[in-house]
């Protein structure tokens, strides 16, 4: 019936879906999967109705490979409606997958609802779909977000935006980090321009290195530990010499580390890790002989 089917096919083999054989459950489904985009309702239908984890996974699998711009309008329809959370969340999955942008702005409704498992899938979606439109409406999730994992989901979508938009949403973010007063809001700002690695950033984070609160230092050495080239490492030497604790010091080693870590991973040679000007064998090498050990490490 797949390799020759008519208009009666899809009634016939919906039927065979739901009837109550397991294995011939699951034949059904996957060859209503190969059966094109009029199958689409079916199988959305299906999806609706409680399967085993195995069935659903091959009607997920079915809707996510159909294509056509009516089955993105489909699902889109039913997330509109839709009221069940696990619903909500395997529509935003297919949505996300299915590049679906034109989703972003009912995506991003359910990101600010009740239910913090369709808050994460749906700011999960707005990382790959969300657009400067929708930065405005993430930017106040990351400062209103009360817990941690949806906060770091909102961040997480922040920096997809930043990504793909280039400056004009890096320099949102930017503002918001110089006017930002709350160490849990400037924690978030820097964590996602590192992540972005924005220039124009890199001097406000450095300064962030020193800051008298402890919280915002730690984070800001931190992310310039995640920093996507060498140019925070003289502000990360110097914290390693003169931080205000031993805590931050131990951080500034951790984070030239990463720096170190990420250009071995790009194969750039030693003398382009720590392009700021100086040799950076020797400059290490003179500090394990005042530091503890663990400093030679890194001169080896």
């Amino acid at each position: 019936m797949a390799d020759c089917h008519n208009e009666q096919t899809i009634s016939v083999v919906q039927a065979l879906a739901n009837g109550a054989n397991p294995q011939l459950r699951k034949t059904a489904l996957t060859v209503l999967g190969s059966l094109g985009p009029n199958s689409a309702p079916t199988l959305l239908a299906c999806l609706e109705t409680d399967r085993s984890v195995e069935e659903q996974a091959i009607v997920m699998s079915a809707l996510r490979g159909m294509e056509g711009p009516g089955v993105d309008d489909l699902l889109l329809k039913a997330l509109v409606s839709a009221g069940a959370v696990g619903i909500q969340i395997d529509l935003i999955r297919l949505l996300d997958s299915r590049g679906v942008v034109k989703a972003a702005p009912e995506i991003l409704k359910l990101a600010a609802g009740p239910s913090k498992e369709v808050s994460i899938a749906a700011l999960s979606a707005m990382r790959s779909l969300a657009s400067l439109n929708e930065l405005p409406v993430l930017v106040s999730l990351v400062r209103s977000s009360a817990d941690g994992e949806v906060r770091e989901a909102s961040e997480n979508a922040v920096v997809g935006v930043c990504s793909r938009s280039g400056e004009a949403a890096s320099e949102s973010v930017l503002n918001e980090l110089k006017h930002a007063t709350k160490a849990s809001e400037r924690n978030s700002w820097t964590s996602v321009l590192a992540r972005v690695g924005y220039a124009k950033a890199l001097p406000t984070i450095e300064a962030s290195a020193s800051d008298p609160d402890s919280e915002v230092a730690a984070n800001a050495i931190t992310q310039l530990g995640h920093w996507p080239n060498p140019a925070p490492v003289e502000t990360l030497l110097k914290t390693m010499d003169s931080g205000s604790s031993p805590d931050l010091r131990k951080r500034a080693l951790e984070s030239v580390l990463d720096l170190a870590t990420t250009a071995s991973d790009e194969a750039k040679p030693p003398s382009q890790l720590l392009w700021a000007g100086f040799n950076a064998p020797t400059r290490v090498r003179s500090r394990s002989r005042t530091k503890s050990g663990s400093l030679g490490c890194l001169a080896v």
